[in-house]
């Protein structure tokens, strides 16, 4: 079985790279640099590209090529001293909640206990 993938991504004349902009999207349609491309996993969607910039093409370009790229290696990243960085951010970020809650808390009680405390002396004041 071939480890091969490819991938497609669309080009113009001008050696600019589709990018899709997503609903209400902003921004060129055409960028120079490869990373901000689109990049299709399926034949398919690269040709429907194709086909809507060939039917819809106001300033008469030529018809925008497909690049098919043939991923021959891979390689397994351990990614796991990142999540346990991430995992001991996160308990130290909970632990400081944590004790801002306590703290809110206690401060509330507080401050109950001292209007519970004003009130009674109020009411003992006027007997």
């Amino acid at each position: 079985m071939d480890n091969n993938m490819l991938i497609y991504a669309v080009r113009n004349s001008k050696n600019e790279w589709f990018r899709a902009k997503g609903y209400g999207g902003y921004g060129e349609s055409w960028v120079s640099k490869l990373e901000q491309a689109k990049i299709y996993t399926k034949i398919a969607q690269a040709r429907r590209t194709i086909t809507y910039f060939a039917n819809n093409n106001p300033s008469k370009l030529p018809i925008p090529q497909l690049i098919e790229f043939k991923i021959l290696e891979n390689r397994v990243l351990d990614e796991s001293s990142r999540i346990a960085k991430a995992q001991h951010k996160k308990e130290l970020n909970n632990n400081k909640q944590a004790q801002r809650n306590a703290k809110y808390a206690l401060d509330s009680a507080q401050r109950a206990l001292d209007d519970a405390q004003a009130k009674l002396a109020k009411l003992k004041g006027h007997k």
